[in-house]
């Protein structure tokens, strides 16, 4: 389009009418910063990509439609608060024609990967929150980490966090790690480490011990990481928690990060009755959505 008619980013069909709607079927997605010569296209047309794609590093947008989300495409690249998910839509919400679903693939031009589990992309989510003094289970970021493949599946053995941007340790007053399943706005919590003895050097190397060792599910995962405020804790200092990388079985990933990425998170006054709270958005204690809507705003 030539013009912007709509402040939703990437949404299916949104411009569509009752009386003009696509009508057809999508699949494997792919959107690069840069052309790919015609033997590379043919090589990779009827199977999924991975990661050893000789242009991976010019993959901005990757939608297999096989996250399991009813509204939303996720996008296997998209990291900080320009995703580019893709939502369903329509700007004519009252149209009779149906908005576009997900269905079983059944092409069988096309073979889906099936061969032990591989790791395709492990991508940062920061907050954008800031965090109120005593304030406790802060949701700082999440790390996603997308799989291909059911067999020998992978599990996460340990992670080293970043704690070099913080203004003073001592705000911080305890560190949490969970598993939180394949969808960002899961319930699921499952705690892998936690502590309240943070060392003096900027990162916290994590081993964990065999009983918390994740499997990973084929697909999306993702890890959240939360932390305590100290109720003394200084105002406007800068809080930031970060994951340096991670080790998944005998490997060790870094996050993806396609552009400088920083939103100093803050630390604010206590409310005025003088409670603590747990920060939540969406009515989930500590969890907030992949894109939540202070980061939609920002996209729109």
């Amino acid at each position: 389009k030539d013009t912007s008619v709509t402040i939703i980013p990437g949404a299916i069909g949104v411009n569509e009418t009752a009386e003009s709607v696509f009508g057809g079927m999508m699949d494997e997605v792919r959107v690069w910063n840069a052309a790919l010569d015609v033997r590379t296209i043919r090589k990779w047309m009827n199977i999924p990509l991975a990661a050893k794609h000789c242009e991976m590093g010019h993959l901005v947008a990757y939608y297999n439609f096989d996250a399991g989300i009813d509204d939303t495409a996720l996008n296997w690249m998209g990291s900080g608060y320009l995703s580019y998910h893709l939502r369903n839509g329509r700007v004519d919400y009252n149209g009779t024609k149906p908005i576009a679903i997900a269905v079983p693939a059944n092409n069988d031009r096309f073979v889906p990967y099936e061969g032990k589990q591989r790791v395709f992309s492990v991508v940062p989510i920061e907050s954008e929150w800031d965090v109120m003094q005593g304030s406790r289970e802060n949701q700082m970021m999440k790390m996603r980490i997308c799989t291909q493949g059911k067999r020998d599946p992978i599990a996460v053995k340990g992670f080293t966090l970043d704690l070099q941007h913080m203004s003073r340790r001592k705000d911080i007053s305890g560190l949490s790690v969970y598993y939180t399943g394949q969808i960002a706005r899961s319930k699921e919590r499952e705690l892998l480490f936690s502590t309240t003895q943070l060392p003096e050097t900027g990162e916290v190397d994590v081993k964990l011990p065999k009983h918390l060792q994740k499997e990973l599910k084929e697909g999306a995962n993702y890890l959240l990481v939360t932390a305590d405020i100290a109720p003394d804790a200084q105002l406007n200092d800068t809080v930031r928690i970060g994951m340096k990388n991670l080790l998944l079985d005998k490997d060790r990933f870094s996050p993806e990060v396609s552009r400088p990425y920083y939103i100093p998170i803050l630390v604010t006054a206590s409310s005025a009755t003088g409670k603590t709270y747990s920060a939540c958005c969406n009515g989930i204690s500590g969890m907030v959505a992949d894109t939540c809507p202070s980061q939609e705003r920002n996209a729109s």
